[in-house]
């Protein structure tokens, strides 16, 4: 008689827990349609120097840095603030010439795209 309480009890217990779960559907996720550079930054490939500059983006995506003379403009690193659930295509990984203009593309999570044109150059140039 004791077996069967205890399996009564164990029983009640998992139908108990089943309870907290269902069937009900998730939220419809929203992907966010966002794809405007926040900000963007170089880096000049020397070690010694780990000086950031920044890029002045314009209203037709046109982005240029203005670099100092020493700053070789084919070795640069790119960092990108980007909107939630965006990304880069080409990636912004490894070092990018910037003496020719860069075409940088982003798509935001729901596929809506920007394209930008990247250009680095120094101040007399």
């Amino acid at each position: 008689m004791k077996n069967f309480k205890v399996i009564t009890y164990i029983i009640l217990m998992i139908a108990f827990s089943f309870s907290f779960s269902s069937c009900e559907k998730h939220d419809d996720i929203h992907y966010h349609s966002d794809c405007d550079i926040i900000s963007i930054m170089v880096r000049a490939n020397s070690p010694e120097d780990g000086t950031t500059y920044d890029g002045v983006i314009s209203e037709n995506g046109n982005i240029t840095f203005e670099l100092p003379a020493k700053v070789k403009l084919s070795e640069l690193y790119v960092t990108a603030n980007l909107p939630v659930a965006a990304f880069a295509y080409p990636s912004l990984t490894g070092a990018k010439d910037l003496s020719t203009p860069f075409k940088l593309t982003i798509v935001a999570g729901d596929g809506t795209q920007k394209e930008y044109t990247l250009t680095a150059k120094h101040p007399n140039n």
